[in-house]
């Protein structure tokens, strides 16, 4: 649970009226709730309101905060290789003379390829 959620009274009052009666957990119908999971994310913009919680098992609530962190870091690598992408077709077409196997390192310098000296 992010800790804003944490520190929310409203979380807690909320969780307290879902949690009455040992409902069980609104994912997988087996277990018994023990947490009140919210269907929109906190960070993904979601309130503590009432409709926005449901009873949870703490395993499935723990799968599904895991889903949602690794689907963010996934943008983030996505990003990230994208960027890397441009990046190096930005500097290939700055550099259409070096051969293939030259890849730009830091600062364009190039790095790889045949390394010829003249004495």
């Amino acid at each position: 649970m992010p800790r804003a959620a944490c520190r929310d009274p409203l979380y807690w009052a909320n969780r307290a009226r879902l949690l009455e009666g040992a409902p069980s957990c609104h994912w997988c119908r087996e277990r018994p709730a023990t947490c009140a999971d919210h269907l929109v994310a906190v960070a993904e913009g979601g309130t503590s309101e009432l409709e926005n919680l449901v009873p949870s098992c703490q395993w499935c609530n723990a799968r599904r905060g895991a889903a949602l962190g690794n689907a963010r870091l996934r943008a983030v690598q996505r990003e990230r290789f994208e960027l890397a992408v441009a990046r190096e077709v930005a500097w290939r077409l700055a550099h259409p003379d070096l051969p293939p196997d030259v890849r730009p390192r830091g600062r364009g310098r190039p790095v790889g390829g045949v390394a010829s000296r003249s004495n």
